[in-house]
């Protein structure tokens, strides 16, 4: 019931296969290495590393929601405000957990209207930078990341705009913030 636990067992079994192929002969390797792999690999996932990423996730998921909580507003300003620094890195993809969590657990999941103000304030500060570009070449750009960016992609925005030029990717963030 976890991606988390997926996405390690597909990096412990790489792992494992690999420590196998070193002690099977070629000979029964093709009948050996994936009985083992996937044996040696179930039984840590299911009754060692399973429970505990899954008490973790539960954890974090427990935390985002206590941040998201926050009066007046303000749990809701923070996660938005930093949604796309997370983009940066990569690491948003990494919280399909919480929005599945939320969905399994609540029925609603109040963290995609954050996710979807934070992309907005993204695309606006990049609009609001086309709009006012001297050059020919950034505003083209600029209009071309934006289009985007409304429909969910952000990283042309942050990557060739926002980010580049630094005080635009700073209001898109307040401006997400307080949407």
């Amino acid at each position: 019931g976890s991606v988390l636990i997926a996405i390690f067992g597909g990096w412990l079994l790489a792992k494992v296969e690999n420590l196998v192929r070193k002690f099977i002969p070629n000979v029964v390797d093709m009948i050996l290495t994936p009985i083992l792999t996937l044996g040696l690999s179930l039984f840590v996932i299911l009754f060692g590393v399973g429970p505990i990423v899954q008490l973790l996730e539960s954890w974090l998921v427990d935390l985002f929601r206590t941040v998201l909580q926050l009066p007046y507003g303000i749990g809701g300003f923070i996660t938005a405000a930093l949604q796309q620094v997370l983009v940066i890195s990569g690491m948003h993809h990494s919280l399909w957990v919480i929005d599945i969590n939320f969905l399994e657990e609540t029925g609603r999941n109040m963290y995609q209207p954050i996710r979807n103000a934070s992309m907005m304030g993204q695309a606006g500060a990049c609009l609001a930078f086309a709009l006012f570009a001297k050059d020919a070449k950034q505003k083209a750009n600029s209009f071309a990341a934006t289009v985007g960016a409304l429909f969910g992609i952000t990283e042309p925005t942050i990557f060739g705009t926002t980010l580049v030029y630094g005080f635009p990717f700073v209001f898109g963030m307040i401006g997400a913030g307080f949407a």
